[in-house]
């Protein structure tokens, strides 16, 4: 049994799926935007300061990524597909830069990675404090836990198949940098 060579209308389908999470992940955003200042505001004796400074992070790395995304890698993804057959082997020396939202892609990954990492177990050891409601508090930890989640989808999707897609759309037009 033979599967078809990927081509630019599945990386187009792709990229309308991943536009849809990353509309999700910026709603989430603004939820924990919205709760964490008041945390950070209530939290005199500093005990939550490690979390919160790590909810910071990574809602501003997120949305560094979202911009990136937006601003490079979509435009790029939308020259791609419409390459199609087009090849870059020829005469003229293809102008697009092939490499580069690759390792965009890869450093940005590994940025949101690190800082996930650090904060998941700090998710249910953070001590509450005693001028941080627990409502409060609970709320901006589901608020994590869920923008986490739809960032680890995110990522495992761009890693697993968007970026393979990528690189055999690039390999079946002869891309070089």
């Amino acid at each position: 049994m033979t599967f078809p060579l990927p081509g630019p209308q599945d990386l187009q389908l792709l990229s309308g799926r991943l536009d849809a999470i990353c509309a999700r992940l910026a709603t989430m955003r603004d939820r924990v935007a919205a709760v964490l200042p008041e945390v950070q505001y209530c939290d005199k004796d500093g005990k939550l300061r490690i979390y919160t400074s790590l909810c910071v992070n990574l809602s501003a790395q997120l949305g560094e990524y979202l911009r990136l995304r937006r601003m490079h890698i979509q435009p790029y993804l939308e020259e791609l597909c419409a390459k199609g057959k087009e090849d870059c082997t020829g005469e003229g020396r293809c102008l697009m830069q092939h490499a580069e939202p690759l390792a965009d892609i890869h450093e940005a990954h590994a940025s949101l990675r690190e800082i996930v990492e650090h904060l998941q177990p700090l998710h249910l050891q953070s001590p509450a404090s005693a001028l941080v409601g627990e409502e409060l508090l609970a709320e901006l930890r589901a608020a994590m836990r869920a923008l986490e989640t739809g960032l680890n989808e995110l990522l495992l999707i761009e890693e697993s198949v968007m970026v393979p897609l990528m690189k055999e759309l690039q390999r079946k037009i002869g891309a070089h940098d």
